[in-house]
């Protein structure tokens, strides 16, 4: 499993219009004893893990991969002064099987994983300088499939100035 990353001008250039994604680096997201495993299911031979989601934490620091199958999380550093190229933190089980949807705690301080085949939620409190994850907390929950968090509700301040 490996995932490109941005290239030709870095994000600014791809994120105009008409800009264009180039070929930047490959990294793999599972360790290597893991790379290029195969089964087969019904029949069928294919890999025994490949990634369910890529997601960028709030703060922009780290890259998450899921792998489903070695039920994990690839995190990665962004390398600010390198074009955003990667590097590997840590490669994190999700404490499930088949981590199907994660995401961040709107202060990017959690990461909730769903497990879609052990029935579980695992919530992962994120050390953003390490590139790691501590479990903090696990929950059952039937299939998640998508998980989203919710932002803390807005304070309301009346006006009084009138």
């Amino acid at each position: 499993q490996k995932c490109g990353g941005w290239g030709g001008g870095g994000r600014e250039r791809a994120a105009e219009p008409g800009g264009v994604l180039e070929h930047l680096q490959t990294v793999p997201t599972l360790p290597e004893e893991w790379q290029d495993r195969q089964t087969q299911k019904n029949g069928v031979w294919k890999a025994a893990s490949h990634c369910s989601e890529i997601r960028l934490h709030p703060s922009g620091a780290l890259l998450f991969v899921g792998n489903r199958g070695h039920d994990s999380l690839a995190v990665f550093r962004v390398l600010e002064g390198d074009e955003g190229r990667l590097e590997l933190a840590s490669i994190v089980p999700t404490l499930g099987a088949c981590p199907r949807n994660y995401n961040f705690s709107t202060d990017g301080r959690w990461v909730i994983v769903g497990n879609q085949d052990s029935d579980t939620l695992t919530v992962f409190e994120c050390d953003i300088q390490k590139g790691t994850l501590t479990k903090a907390h696990q929950a059952d929950c039937p299939a998640p499939n998508f998980v989203y968090t919710v932002p803390p509700p807005r304070k309301f301040v009346p006006n009084h100035a009138a």
